[in-house]
């Protein structure tokens, strides 16, 4: 059974984590950008959604992320949280 409100509140957090890692290293952008595109999917659950479509997007941002490099200070978390999602729409 998926747990919709972790899935909600850690990826709110990612979203905060990767948006505070901006300010250190702009190049992170394009994966805020890519993680807000989704964000409606995340955050607003109906009877239309589909864990599936979810846990491949959250597959491809894993991948996508292994692209940046983040600050020891978020790095572990932003990592914690993507596998954390995963493994609850999983």
């Amino acid at each position: 059974m998926v747990d919709l409100k972790k899935v909600q509140e850690d990826y709110l957090l990612l979203l905060q984590l990767v948006q505070s890692e901006m300010a250190m290293n702009t190049s992170v952008e394009s994966l805020f950008n890519y993680l807000k595109s989704k964000e409606g999917h995340f955050t607003h659950f109906d009877q239309n959604f589909n864990s599936k479509d979810l846990l491949e997007f959250i597959r491809t941002v894993n991948r996508y992320a292994d692209e940046f490099l983040f600050s020891d200070q978020n790095n572990a978390q932003i990592r914690k949280l993507m596998n954390s999602i995963y493994e609850n729409l999983g």
